[in-house]
């Protein structure tokens, strides 16, 4: 089988793309104790549906990427727990070959790990953290 010059990036965002969501949404973690964690997102009090919420430990490098619902609601399992974690949250991503994604909605503040302010505890077991975004 030969790939054109043109499907080699589109095979790899792919596969980027399929690791991601699935260690996001979920095997994400090892074997340590794990906790999983439910949410809705919402801009301005209006779900945002487009985009996915990841989140980022510094403390054992864990993290998970999951891509939001049509009611802006996300579920992640698998996260090491108990752990902090930073949330940011990303706008749809452009797919080769397909047409752009509508325009992020998400401020540029709630992008960047340093400027979210999104931090949430994860214990054990169930959690919920929603996120209310302002513009």
């Amino acid at each position: 089988m030969s790939l054109s010059k043109n499907s080699v990036p589109f095979l790899i965002f792919a596969l980027m793309l399929t690791v991601a969501v699935s260690a996001g949404c979920g095997r994400g973690s090892s074997a340590r104790e794990q906790g999983e964690v439910t949410g809705k997102v919402t801009l301005n009090g209006v779900p945002l549906t487009n985009g996915s919420v990841n989140f980022y430990s510094s403390n054992s490098g864990a993290g998970a990427l999951c891509p939001l619902d049509e009611s802006g609601s996300y579920r992640i399992k698998y996260l090491n727990a108990p752990d902090t974690y930073t949330v940011t949250l990303l706008g749809p991503e452009q797919i080769p070959g397909q047409p752009a994604p509508p325009p992020s909605e998400i401020p540029t503040k709630y992008q960047s790990s340093s400027t979210s302010g999104l931090t949430v505890e994860l214990k054990q077991g169930k959690n919920t953290f929603d996120i209310s975004l302002e513009k």
